[in-house]
């Protein structure tokens, strides 16, 4: 008969509909506008890869060679095979739409001037914009190999729908210092996202959005794909893919930087360093090189004068490379750290393999799969770790500008602030601990055998062969009933009915 009855909230449905549909118009307004790109899955061979490899390595050197020289939306990140990812902004009245890696290693925001002369590349005419003010100042960021040139401009930016007018950039006239890396990899330029500290001309980009006071939250997040498309959040996070998040406060406001509190292969130590970076704009995971030589050493990796490490993938089954920061464990597998596979006939066919010696090479039997690993060595004036897209594609990452913090998504329980070493010590020292307190319970049970009447509770032997009471000197009254039915023994030694020995005791007769 329930099937007649009007639904409960019938009458509230309709109106509930409509605010529910409000809500959601409002929060889509709120969202702003969500820029997407399409997925780009361009294979690379060996040969393709390790030149990124070497270009982002002198990129890299560069930047962390001397340190001191209403709303949210997201933006589709695009996967070049592992290396690069890249998003969608603008610059300018009417929009010129460039490809640029969103970098939180860097500060500062560059679109490349026609006069760049790189085939493929989006360029930005300041003619052909209607917001641009010249502004004439030099721009320079100087690579291993050679410059990233050109001049300042002022125009109107946007970023994941939120635009900020008069805004400062640079127009990249030479990219010769980027080398490969540029010439191969598809973006046109680059978006810093890190933090004031590390360009003293002006406002970096999300410090203008920030400033501008569109943002609900002065976050961004990346969930970078693996070999698939990912997405960067402005002025917020993806509530399903944030589940379980726990925050690091920063130790710096340059690189998003935090304290590292120790690395781990397999749960030995390799590191002393005490400064972790997470850097979107390097496809790559470095460390001093020491560090990352022992690493190699452990897992059988050959390097070459490059710094390129490769390994046969059998071996990277069992391996786990562990970063303690904040109160978690972070762990990367062998998969997670590798950028690419391939045969040894592929390897060896490649251009990189007449960099390794001929030694090294023997070493690689046909019929094996050989594995390209996106670590290398970097050392700098402040010993650090490099967390790039390796540890990125593994964990999500909110970069709260507000809190001046960092939350990450899917770590384990760890040392709470000590050395990933030390964590394993007191683990060891628990154990141990616990085999003390052992070997003292055992001492005591046996030193209790010896001390007087009346202190301890004994089994008393009875006449009767059937009946047995526990009882304290003391006590007037026996214990429970139903204890094990002890057994007279000449001995002394009170004896269960299934024939367990009790305790030994002197032999003494009822009272």
């Amino acid at each position: 008969q329930d099937r007649d009855r009007p639904w409960p909230g019938t009458t509230l449905f309709f109106p509930m509909a409509v605010l529910l549909l409000v809500a959601a118009l409002s929060l889509q307004g709120a969202l702003g506008v969500v820029h997407r790109v399409p997925l780009r899955r361009e294979i690379l061979n060996f040969t393709a890869t390790v030149r990124a490899l070497r270009g982002q390595r002198r990129a890299l050197g560069a930047k962390y060679g001397n340190p001191s020289s209403g709303g949210s939306s997201k933006i589709n990140i695009e996967d070049y095979q592992n290396l690069c990812y890249y998003g969608t902004m603008s610059v300018g009245t009417p929009a010129q739409h460039f490809r640029v890696i969103f970098d939180t290693g860097s500060s500062d925001l560059w679109v490349p001037n026609p006069e760049v002369g790189v085939a493929g590349k989006r360029t930005y005419d300041h003619s052909a914009s209607g917001s641009y003010v010249e502004d004439g100042g030099t721009f320079e960021v100087q690579y291993g190999s050679g410059p990233v040139a050109g001049f300042y401009s002022i125009d109107t930016m946007s970023m994941g729908g939120f635009s900020v007018s008069g805004y400062k950039f640079a127009e990249v006239t030479t990219a010769s210092g980027l080398g490969a890396m540029y010439e191969i990899d598809p973006f046109d330029g680059i978006c810093g996202m890190a933090w004031p500290g590390l360009t003293r001309t002006h406002n970096p980009p999300f410090q203008a959005l920030v400033d501008s006071k569109q943002l609900d939250r002065n976050v961004f997040s990346f969930y970078l794909g693996d070999r698939h498309q990912g997405e960067l959040y402005i002025g917020g996070s993806d509530p399903e893919r944030s589940n379980g998040m726990t925050y690091v406060p920063l130790t710096a406001l340059t690189y998003w930087q935090v304290r590292l509190h120790g690395v781990a292969v397999n749960n030995q130590s390799i590191s002393t360093a005490k400064v972790a970076i997470v850097d979107s704009g390097t496809s790559l995971l470095t460390g001093p090189s020491d560090d990352v030589d022992a690493f190699f050493a452990k897992v059988g990796a050959r390097v070459n004068v490059y710094g390129t490490a490769v390994v046969e993938c059998s071996k990277l089954k069992n391996v786990m490379l562990s970063f303690a920061l904040g109160n978690n464990i972070y762990e990367l597998s062998g998969r997670d750290i590798t950028l690419q596979s391939g045969s040894v006939e592929e390897f060896l066919d490649s251009e990189e393999a007449a960099h390794f010696e001929p030694a090294v090479l023997s070493t690689f039997k046909s019929g094996l799969s050989i594995c390209v690993l996106g670590l290398q060595g970097l050392d700098s004036p402040t010993p650090m770790w490099i967390l790039g897209d390796v540890f990125m594609r593994r964990y999500a990452v909110e970069f709260d500008w507000g809190g001046k913090r960092m939350g990450f998504v899917g770590g384990k329980s760890g040392p709470g602030g000590g050395d990933l070493g030390k964590w394993l010590v007191y683990a060891a020292a628990i154990l141990g601990g616990l085999g003390l307190l052992c070997c003292v319970g055992c001492c005591i049970w046996g030193m209790s055998l010896q001390r007087p009447r009346g202190l301890l509770a004994r089994p008393i032997i009875l006449s009767g062969p059937t009946q047995m009471s526990m009882q304290h000197p003391q006590m007037s009254q026996p214990l429970q009933q139903g204890w094990p039915v002890a057994q007279p023994s000449n001995s002394g030694v009170a004896i269960s009915s299934d024939g367990r020995i009790l305790r030994p005791v002197p032999a003494y007769s009822a009272q």
